[in-house]
């Protein structure tokens, strides 16, 4: 019997309310980090997180993979053998969609996984900014809508969200930035986005037709150069960009958003 199993049968897993959370933002997140279990099921303490993620992995209602990169080694949890049942009964969902997803999480490459956890610490610390502005609400998730001007025009952006804070609704696409488009790719890209909002189409499929494209640069040199290209693209100001360092709930609302053809800096609630 590996230690695993000898665990399981020594300490049987009695399922808390706390626990559905882990298993239900472990199947939202895709990839879930232990600080991200903890600041979203409230965890008092890290090594309490830390235990009951260790608890569900024993039951086999977690899965986890170590992810290493030159910058960041993180036990990352997503949905175990048995989620997809009680991810059922909790959440209404097809029990099949469940397998699918894990059965993604397994397949998904270690280059892809680095650009993917930007994406989710942008929707951790949108989420989490609520301690910090309690007006802030995150509504509407999506992870790379396809969004299509003809057959052979598509984007995939890395996310569609919609927040709101007092009675207005901000509805973005989210553009993680890992340095590798070519200048004539960003034109491209920025020249699709800005006759995708003439189209008429987002209006149709989301009930909007402006809206901002938010992009994370991983320096401010690249940042600046990403800039400079979109203001040579376009005279609008859709474009609001900052640095992977910014992203957090402690800064993602206030004033580190550069926008194009814009001077100064901006909040994304302004």
């Amino acid at each position: 019997m590996n230690g695993r199993a000898l665990r399981r049968t020594r300490n049987p897993l009695i399922l808390q309310p706390r626990d559905a959370e882990l298993v239900k933002n472990a199947f939202r997140y895709r990839f879930l980090t232990s600080v991200q279990a903890r600041g979203l099921c409230g965890f008092s303490s890290q090594k309490r997180t830390n235990d009951r993620l260790r608890k569900l992995y024993d039951g086999r209602l977690l899965s986890r993979r170590l992810f290493i990169n030159s910058f960041t080694r993180e036990i990352l949890h997503f949905p175990g053998p048995k989620a997809p049942e009680i991810l059922s009964s909790l959440m209404g969902i097809e029990p099949l969609e469940v397998k699918r997803k894990r059965e993604r999480a397994l397949k998904t490459r270690d280059s892809f996984i680095s650009h993917f956890l930007l994406t989710n610490r942008f929707r951790y610390s949108l989420e989490m900014a609520k301690k910090f502005e309690p007006g802030v609400k995150l509504d509407v998730w999506k992870y790379k809508p396809p969004l299509f001007l003809t057959e052979k025009e598509r984007v995939f952006p890395d996310a569609y969200l919609l927040f709101q804070y007092g009675d207005k609704n901000y509805p973005c696409f989210l553009e993680a930035d890992h340095s590798v488009e070519s200048r004539q790719r960003i034109k491209k890209k920025i020249k699709f986005y800005l006759d995708l909002g003439m189209s008429g189409c987002l209006e149709k499929r989301f009930g909007f037709r402006h809206f901002r494209l938010l992009i994370i640069a991983k320096t401010l040199m690249r940042l600046k150069s990403l800039l400079k290209i979109i203001e040579k693209t376009t005279d609008k100001s859709f474009c609001w960009l900052t640095i992977e360092k910014n992203i957090t709930p402690e800064k993602i609302l206030s004033d580190i958003w550069f926008r194009s053809n814009k001077e100064g800096m901006f909040s994304l609630i302004t």
